[in-house]
C-alpha cells in the first residue's frame, strides 16, 4: 500500500472474518452532520426501523379494538376473541448495567424507575452474541440450541458454523423453537428486525455498544457516545408510543445479551509456553480470545492437553468439558470442544507468542458469565410489569417462558423453570404456575422402619468402635412412630420432603437430628436434611469414629463396615457430626450421624478438603443466621448430559451436592463439587473462589438427581428458589 494508507481488518466479536473494511487514512471523509455517510445510514435506518415499529403497532391495536368491538366468536370453542397487547423486545450488544444512572441514558432509566428491572442479567456461557440471543429467544442452553459458539465445527456433519458464513443460515444448525415461531404457530403476528435467526417477530437489534467497545474499550467516551445513541433511539421509540397514546398498551423488554470487559496487549497468555500449540489441537478459535474451544489432533489425548496447562497459569483455567462447573451448562453437545479454556476476565488466551493476537486492546467478552463485567441489561415496562421494582439478577433462559405467558401462548420445551419470574409481572397477569415434576421414582415409607437386633451381627459396629452399649441404646431409639417421623420431617424438612430420584428403590429414614433419603440399590444417602442451629455450629468436642451399620436396613440393603474396610477412601458425613453436639457423646442425633446409611466414600482430599471448606462455610452461615436448613447428597452425572444416571451406570466419581437455606425471605445458595482428589489448582485457587465457581442453581441439582426440592411452597416461590444463580458466597 502507498503512503498514508493502511489497511484495517475490523474484528467484531471473535469472527476475524466477519467484517474486512479498508480505512483511507490519508484521505478526509465528507460528513454530514457530524457523521460519515455509513454512520448516518444507520441512524437513519434505525429511526426508519421504529418508525415502522410504531406503524405496525397502531395497525394491530385498531384491528384488536375493533375485533373486541364486534365481540366475535373464535371458531375453536366457541370462545370470545382476545389479545394480548403487543411485545417488543429490544436487544443492544454489549450493554452492561452499570451505565445506567450515569446521565448517559435518560430514556432507559425512565423506563427502568417506572417499569421493573433487575440488578443484572446474567447471560449464558460463553458470553458471544449468537449463543446468548438464541438462548434468550428460544429458553434453551446453548449446548441444547446446538449454537456453542460464534464459530464451532460439527464433525458429524462436517461443515463449520461462522458468523456471516454462508451455511449460517442452514436449519441444520439451529434447534429448538424461537418464541416468534411460537407465535406465529399460535396465530399471532410477528415481525424481526436484525435478530439472530429467522426474522418474523416483534424485536430489534442494535449492534451498539459493543461494536465500540471491542474497539475503544469499556471506559472510553466513544463508548459513552454509544450508549447516548441507543438510548436516543429508544427515546424516539417512546416518543412515537406517548405521541400516539399508546405507551400504557405496549410491553417493552430491554435487554443486553452480554457485558464487556477490558482488555490488553500487556495481559496474554500463550498456550505454546507450555508446550500447547495448533500442531496438538483444532480450534474454531485459533486466533486467541476471550473464550477457547481446543480438540486434540491424532497422537496426543485431551487429557494431556489438560495436564500440560492445568495449573500452569493463574489467569486461565483448564477443563475436560465434563468436568466443567455444571452451573455453565456447557457439556452435553457434540460440536463443543472437548478441552475448554476459560481466561481470566479481562486477560487473553493465543496459542502462537510469535504472531500474537491481533486487536489485543479495547474490549472483549466470552468469559466466565460469573465474572461481574459479563453482566447485561434487563428492563422491561408496560401494562403485564409491576412498577418501580429492582429484582434479583436471573438467567437468561428464563425469558422465554415470562414472554410466552405475557403474549398468552403455550411454551414450547425449554429449559427454563415455569413461574420463575411471576414476582416481574403485575398481580393482574393471570398465569398459572406449573411446578417442576421429579423423575416420578418415589422414596418407600413402608419399609426401613424397624431396627434388627445385633446378634450375630459382625458387621454392625466397626473397628475402633469401644461404644456397643451406647450404640444399641440408640439404636432402639430409630424405633420411631408415624407421629414422630412426621414431627422430625416437619423440623429439619419446613420447606417440603423431596419427592423422588430414589433410582430403582429407595426409602426414607428418620432420625432426631435429621432426615434420610437413602438408595436401598446404590446402598448410598441421595439426600440428607437438617436444620443447623447456630449455637451447635460453633460448639467443638471430641470425634469418636463410632460408625455403624443401619439396622433398619437389610445386609442386602446397608451400606457395611467392609465395604469400608481396605478401600482407599473415607467415609464422608452428609450430616456431619461436627453439626450436633459432639460435647455429650450420648446425644442421640451426633451419635446417629455415624450411622452409614449417613456416609458415602470420598477421596481424603475431597473430604478433608473442600467438602469440610463447605461445611465450615455452612455453620459459619449458621451462626450469622441463628439456623440455617441444610441438604447434601449425591450426584450421578457420568456421561454429563445434565441429567440422573440409572443405578446401573453409576460410578464412584459422582459429585457431591450441598444446599443450604435459610427462612425470612426464603434464600439458598447451592453447590456440586466435583469428587477428586484434591482440588484441581489448589496452587492458584482459594478454597472460596473454587466454591463459587462450583455453585449451582437448585433447578440444576433437580435434574441431575430426579428430586423435586420445596414440594411445600406456592408454586411461584418453588420457581423463584429453584432459579437462583449464585454469583457470590453469602457472608
Amino acid at each position: 500500500m502507498g503512503e498514508g494508507k493502511r489497511e484495517l481488518i475490523a474484528e467484531l466479536e471473535d469472527d476475524e472474518r466477519k467484517y474486512k473494511v479498508k480505512v483511507d487514512g490519508g484521505s478526509s471523509e465528507k460528513k454530514y452532520f457530524g457523521l460519515s455517510k455509513r454512520r448516518l445510514a444507520l441512524v437513519a435506518g434505525a429511526i426508519l426501523v421504529i418508525l415502522l415499529i410504531i406503524i405496525l403497532l397502531v395497525v394491530f391495536l385498531v384491528k384488536v379494538r375493533s375485533k373486541k368491538s364486534k365481540v366475535s366468536k373464535s371458531p375453536i370453542g366457541g370462545q370470545e376473541e382476545c389479545s394480548s397487547d403487543p411485545l417488543i423486545i429490544i436487544s443492544m450488544d454489549g450493554f452492561r448495567p452499570d451505565f445506567l444512572g450515569r446521565n448517559l441514558t435518560p430514556n432507559i432509566d425512565y423506563l427502568a424507575s417506572n417499569g421493573v428491572r433487575a440488578k443484572f442479567l446474567l447471560p449464558q456461557f460463553p458470553t458471544k452474541t449468537f449463543p446468548n440471543h438464541y438462548s434468550m429467544i428460544t429458553g434453551l442452553f446453548p449446548s441444547h440450541t446446538g449454537i456453542v459458539a460464534n464459530n464451532f465445527r460439527d464433525e458429524k456433519l462436517n461443515d463449520n458454523f461462522r458468523i456471516g458464513g454462508p451455511t449460517t443460515s442452514d436449519p441444520k444448525w439451529w434447534k429448538g423453537e424461537p418464541l416468534w415461531v411460537t407465535a406465529i404457530k399460535q396465530g399471532l403476528v410477528s415481525t424481526c428486525y436484525f435478530w439472530v435467526g429467522r426474522p418474523s417477530f416483534i424485536t430489534l437489534y442494535f449492534h451498539q455498544p459493543d461494536y465500540i467497545e471491542h474497539r475503544a474499550g469499556p471506559n472510553s467516551e466513544k463508548t459513552n457516545a454509544q450508549y447516548k445513541r441507543v438510548d436516543d433511539m429508544i427515546g424516539r421509540l417512546w416518543k412515537g408510543l406517548k405521541d400516539r397514546s399508546m405507551q400504557d398498551k405496549v410491553n417493552m423488554v430491554l435487554v443486553g445479551d452480554h457485558g464487556i470487559a477490558p482488555k490488553s496487549c500487556q495481559r496474554i497468555v500463550y498456550t505454546d509456553a507450555y508446550n500447547v500449540t495448533l500442531d496438538d489441537v483444532y480450534s474454531p478459535q485459533w486466533y486467541g480470545g476471550a473464550f477457547i474451544t481446543m480438540n486434540p489432533k491424532p497422537g496426543v489425548s485431551a487429557e494431556e492437553i489438560v495436564a500440560r496447562l492445568q495449573c500452569k497459569n493463574p489467569h486461565f483455567r483448564v477443563f475436560l468439558k465434563e468436568n466443567l462447573p455444571k452451573r455453565l451448562h456447557y457439556s452435553d453437545n457434540r460440536r463443543i470442544g472437548r478441552i475448554i479454556l476459560i481466561p481470566e476476565d479481562g486477560w487473553l488466551v493465543g496459542f502462537n507468542s510469535t504472531s500474537g493476537i491481533w486487536f489485543c486492546d479495547g474490549g472483549d467478552h466470552g468469559y466466565d458469565n460469573i465474572d461481574p463485567n459479563m453482566r447485561t441489561l434487563f428492563v422491561a415496562h408496560g401494562p403485564a410489569f409491576k412498577k418501580g421494582e429492582v429484582v434479583d439478577h436471573f438467567l437468561s433462559t428464563e425469558l422465554y417462558g415470562m414472554m410466552a405467558d405475557i403474549l398468552g401462548l403455550k411454551p414450547a420445551p425449554n429449559d427454563g423453570t415455569p413461574g420463575s419470574l411471576r414476582h416481574l409481572l403485575d398481580p393482574s397477569v393471570d398465569i398459572d404456575v406449573l411446578e417442576t415434576e421429579s423423575d416420578g421414582k418415589l422414596m418407600r415409607t413402608d419399609i426401613c422402619r424397624k431396627p434388627a437386633g445385633f446378634d450375630n451381627c459382625s458387621q454392625c459396629i466397626c473397628k475402633f468402635c469401644d461404644k456397643r452399649a451406647e450404640v444399641i441404646l440408640s439404636d432402639k431409639k430409630l424405633d420411631m412412630s408415624d407421629q414422630e417421623i412426621s414431627e422430625f420431617q416437619a423440623t429439619h424438612l419446613p420447606w417440603g420432603v423431596p419427592e423422588g430420584g430414589a433410582g430403582r428403590e429407595g426409602c426414607i429414614l428418620a432420625q432426631k437430628g435429621f432426615v434420610t433419603g437413602y438408595s436401598t440399590s446404590l446402598r448410598l444417602p441421595l439426600w440428607v436434611a437438617y436444620r443447623l442451629d447456630g449455637e451447635k455450629a460453633s460448639q467443638s468436642g471430641t470425634r469418636r469414629d463410632c460408625f455403624r451399620k443401619d439396622t433398619r436396613l437389610t445386609d442386602s440393603q446397608a451400606s457395611l463396615c467392609k465395604h469400608y474396610k481396605y478401600s482407599g477412601v473415607d467415609r464422608g458425613h452428609m450430616a456431619p457430626n461436627g453439626d450436633f453436639d459432639s460435647s455429650n457423646e450420648n446425644d442421640e442425633a451426633w451419635m446417629d450421624t455415624y450411622l452409614l446409611s449417613n456416609i458415602a466414600p470420598q477421596y481424603h482430599g475431597f473430604n478433608a478438603g473442600i467438602w469440610l471448606k463447605a461445611e465450615d462455610m455452612v455453620r459459619d452461615l449458621a451462626a450469622n443466621y441463628s439456623h440455617v436448613y441444610v441438604i447434601s447428597g449425591s450426584i450421578f452425572d457420568e456421561n454429563a448430559d445434565g441429567l440422573r444416571d440409572e443405578d446401573e451406570s453409576i460410578t464412584s466419581k459422582k459429585p457431591y451436592y450441598k444446599v443450604p437455606g435459610c427462612e425470612g425471605r426464603l434464600d439458598v445458595i447451592s453447590f456440586v463439587l466435583p469428587h477428586l482428589p484434591k482440588l484441581p489448582c489448589f496452587k492458584y485457587e482459594s478454597s472460596s473462589k473454587y466454591l463459587l465457581e462450583n455453585t449451582a442453581r437448585v433447578r440444576d441439582i433437580e435434574l441431575l438427581t430426579g428430586i423435586k426440592f420445596f414440594s411445600g411452597l406456592p408454586p411461584a416461590e418453588q420457581a423463584r428458589l429453584k432459579t437462583i444463580s449464585p454469583v457470590k458466597l453469602w457472608p
